[in-house]
C-alpha cells in the first residue's frame, strides 16, 4: 500500500473529524492510502494525534523521513511553513513520489519561481489543494457554461482574510477562464466593493466585484458568474447550485430561466484529486494547472492584488 505523511496537524489535516472525507485523514483512508507518519512543530500535539491514530511521528521531520520514506507527502501547516517544509522535501526526492500543498503555495512572490524550479528540477510532482478545480459541480459549470467562453463579470461575496480566501477567487477566474494569461488589470473600490477590471491575452475583458462582508457571526461563501446568454450561481459554500439560460418571452423581451439540472453532485474533491494520479503516481497530462506558467499567472495577480485588498 502506498504510504503517506502529513506535515501539519491542524484542522485540514482532518485529526479532528476524521470521518470528514474533505480533509486529508478521511480522505487517504477512502483513497486505500496509508498514512504512516505525521509531524507537527508543536510535538507534543503530534505525539497526543499519534497515539490516538496509531501512527508515527518525531520531533524532527527529517528523521521521519529517513526512517519512513513516505510516497506522498502532505503539506497542511501554516502558509509560512511552506518554503522550507518545501525545499526540505528535496533531500528525499528519491522515494517522494508525489507532493501535496495546501493552498496558498507559499507566501510571499519573491519565492514562487524559486519553488516551482526547484521541485521541476528535481522531478517530484506536486499538486497545490485548490479545492474547487477537483469539485465535479465546478466542473460541470466550466464544461457547460464556460468552455467557449469567457465569463463576462464575477462577482464574488466572501469572509476571513484575502491571504487564505483570495486564492480561491483568483484561481476560479483563471480556471473559469480556461487558465487564459491575465494581460493587465486595474483595481478600485466603490464603497465596501473592490471591482477588478481583467484584460486577457485574447483581449476578452472581465469584470469581477469582491464584496467582503462585515461584521458577519458566520461564514459566508457566494459566486455568481455572469456569461453571454448564460449565468450560474454557487451560494453558501456550494450548498446549492442555480443554472440559467436566456429564453425570449412572449412579447420578445430576453429573459433567464432556471435551467433543468439544478441538483447537486455529491462527491469529495480531495478524493477526486487522488485519483488523479495512478497508482506509480505518473501525472495525468490533461491538468494544465500543474503547468509552471498558469501557478505563476495565477499567484503574480493573487500576490500584487493582496496590498489593496487588506
Amino acid at each position: 500500500m502506498i504510504k503517506a505523511m502529513i506535515i501539519g496537524c491542524g484542522r485540514f489535516s482532518g485529526f479532528q473529524d476524521p470521518r470528514n472525507l474533505n480533509y486529508y485523514y478521511g480522505a487517504l483512508k477512502k483513497s486505500k492510502i496509508e498514512l504512516e507518519s505525521i509531524y507537527d512543530k508543536d510535538f507534543n500535539k503530534s505525539k497526543k494525534i499519534s497515539k490516538k491514530f496509531d501512527l508515527k511521528t518525531s520531533d524532527n521531520l527529517k528523521d521521519l523521513y529517513k526512517k519512513y520514506k513516505p510516497e506522498i507527502v502532505i503539506i497542511s501547516s501554516s502558509i509560512k511553513s511552506h518554503y522550507k517544509n518545501i525545499q526540505d522535501i528535496l533531500e528525499f526526492k528519491n522515494y517522494v513520489k508525489l507532493l501535496i500543498i495546501e493552498k496558498p503555495l507559499i507566501h510571499e512572490l519573491n519565492k514562487l519561481n524559486e519553488i516551482i524550479n526547484n521541485l521541476i528540477d528535481n522531478n517530484i510532482n506536486f499538486i497545490v489543494n485548490h479545492t474547487r478545480r477537483f469539485d465535479r459541480n465546478y466542473s460541470y459549470i466550466k464544461n457547460n457554461f464556460a468552455k467557449s467562453e469567457t465569463p463576462k463579470v464575477m462577482h464574488f461575496s466572501y469572509y476571513g482574510e484575502w491571504i487564505n480566501n483570495g486564492i480561491h477567487m483568483i484561481d476560479l477566474i483563471s480556471f473559469f477562464s480556461n487558465d487564459k494569461k491575465f494581460k493587465k488589470f486595474n483595481l478600485y473600490k466603490k464603497d465596501n466593493i473592490s471591482i477588478l477590471k481583467i484584460k486577457f491575452t485574447n483581449s476578452k475583458i472581465m469584470t469581477v466585484y469582491f464584496e467582503k462582508g462585515d461584521d458577519f457571526k458566520y461564514q459566508i461563501a457566494d459566486i455568481d458568474i455572469f456569461f453571454e446568454k448564460k449565468r450560474a450561481q454557487v451560494l453558501n459554500h456550494g450548498e446549492t447550485y442555480i443554472y440559467y439560460s436566456t429564453k425570449k418571452n412572449r412579447i420578445g423581451e430576453v429573459e433567464l430561466q432556471k435551467n433543468k439540472r439544478l441538483k447537486k453532485i455529491e462527491n469529495f474533491p480531495l478524493i477526486n484529486m487522488l485519483k488523479l494520479f495512478n497508482t506509480r503516481f505518473n501525472l495525468i497530462g490533461n491538468m494544465n494547472f500543474l503547468r509552471k506558467k498558469n501557478l505563476i499567472n495565477i499567484y503574480n495577480l493573487f500576490f500584487k492584488l493582496e496590498k489593496y485588498m487588506k
